[in-house]
């Protein structure tokens, strides 16, 4: 799979957060936050990365061995959820850009 349809998938999966649950300090505060985590854990097993946690809160970490002795070591971080400002669904796009402005939506004007 190639990496935009990756992210394509991962734009399906509605994970914003619930106001009510983050404020009791719920961690995930939305059922589908859990399910992109296990997708990532899946995904992270298929492309052999290493000492895969998945915790309960949804922190999942993993290790990419070194293939160059004694480079510098370097950490990725992401959010799994989206803000709870955005409340539908997302509906992500590929629009090939040839310059100019892009039209995202006619009848809204955007």
């Amino acid at each position: 799979m190639d990496i935009v349809q990756r992210f394509i998938n991962y734009t399906k999966i509605n994970t914003t957060t619930s106001r009510e649950n983050g404020a009791k300090g719920i961690m995930p505060s939305s059922p589908n936050q859990m399910e992109l985590a296990k997708l990532l854990e899946k995904e992270l097993q298929e492309l052999g990365l290493k000492d895969i946690k998945r915790r309960e809160n949804t922190i999942t970490t993993a290790l990419l061995p070194t293939n160059t002795p004694n480079a510098p070591k370097i950490a990725f971080f992401a959010h799994l959820d989206t803000s709870m400002e955005q409340t539908n669904d997302t509906k992500a796009q590929i629009t090939k850009y040839q310059g100019g402005d892009i039209c995202l939506n006619k009848n809204l004007d955007l």
